[in-house]
């Protein structure tokens, strides 16, 4: 994955990544904190991604997000490349005072 932009409006930070899966290759990630999201959009190729308990299948021109506070993970599906942006929204905590 490689970053392109980080947008911060001070309730919530955001990370907007291009990604490239070669065909047949998986990728695991671990949990992000409470309320962490990530988006996905397909562009080519078919992406099982998300919850490694319950991933989801996007094909191009797709989107799907999860709560990213689980183990998960990114697979390319078939025999061609996934191309995709990721947008993972890390909101503030909230402060108790």
């Amino acid at each position: 994955m490689g970053l392109l932009r980080v947008f911060d409006d001070g309730q919530v930070t955001y990370e907007l990544y291009r990604m490239r899966i070669p065909a047949g290759l998986a990728q695991e990630s671990p949990p992000h904190h409470a309320d962490v999201t990530e988006h996905v959009t397909v562009f080519a190729g078919v992406l099982e991604t998300g919850p490694i308990d319950r991933p989801l299948r996007a094909e191009p021109g797709e989107h799907v997000e999860w709560t990213a506070d689980v183990p998960h993970g990114y697979a390319a599906v078939g025999d061609s490349d996934v191309l995709a942006s990721v947008l993972i929204r890390y909101p503030r905590p909230v402060s108790s005072t």
